[in-house]
C-alpha cells in the first residue's frame, strides 16, 4: 500500500549517486535551501509591494486628492485623516522614495504639512497608484512560489540525470 505524500517529502531532495556527477546529501541539501530561498524572496518583495503600496502611497494618494501640490496648499495629516496611521511617521523618516516625492511645507504652526511638488505629480501617481499588487496577488505569489519550489526540488533529479547522460 502506498504511504500519502508528506508535506516535508514535497520540499526534500534526495541524494542519489550518478556516473558522472557528484551530487551527496550536502549538495542535495545546499541546493533545496537556495530553492526555498529564492521562493521565500520572491514572497518578501511582493509583501514588500503590498506593503509599499498601502503605507506610504496611502499618503501620496491623499495629498494628490486634496491637489496639494504647492507649500500654500499643503496639508497635514489630520486634515488628510491619516493622523491615526502609525507608521506613517516612521516611512516618512526612512523612506528615501516617499521623501523625495512628499515636500514639508515651511510656515508657522505646530503641526507638519506635506504636499507634492507640481513636477512630480505624474511621477507619484504612477509610483503609488493603488493598482499593483492587492491582496489576492499576494496570496497567488505564495501558492505559486510554493508550486515553483516543489517544481524545481522534483525536477532536480531529472535535469541531473540527463545532464549525467550527456556527460
Amino acid at each position: 500500500m502506498r504511504t500519502p505524500l508528506s508535506l516535508v517529502s514535497l520540499f526534500t531532495l534526495e541524494a542519489k549517486e550518478y556516473e558522472n556527477i557528484t551530487f551527496d546529501q550536502s549538495d542535495a541539501t545546499m541546493v533545496t535551501l537556495l530553492i526555498l530561498g529564492i521562493c521565500v524572496g520572491i514572497v518578501l518583495s511582493s509583501l514588500y509591494t503590498l506593503y509599499q503600496r498601502s503605507v506610504p502611497g496611502s499618503l501620496v494618494r491623499a495629498l494628490l486628492r486634496a491637489a496639494a501640490l504647492s507649500p500654500d496648499s499643503a496639508k497635514t495629516l489630520a486634515e488628510l485623516d491619516l493622523s491615526k496611521k502609525g507608521l506613517l511617521g516612521f516611512e516618512l523618516r526612512h523612506n528615501l522614495v516617499l521623501q523625495k516625492t512628499v515636500q514639508k511645507a515651511e510656515g508657522e504652526g505646530s503641526d507638519t504639512r506635506y504636499y507634492i511638488p507640481e513636477a512630480l505629480k505624474y511621477r507619484a501617481e504612477g509610483r503609488f497608484d493603488k493598482k499593483g499588487n492587492g491582496p489576492l496577488q499576494f496570496i497567488l505569489t505564495v501558492f505559486l512560489s510554493i508550486g515553483l519550489a516543489i517544481l524545481l526540488i522534483k525536477l532536480i533529479p531529472f535535469v541531473l540525470a540527463m545532464i549525467d547522460a550527456l556527460l
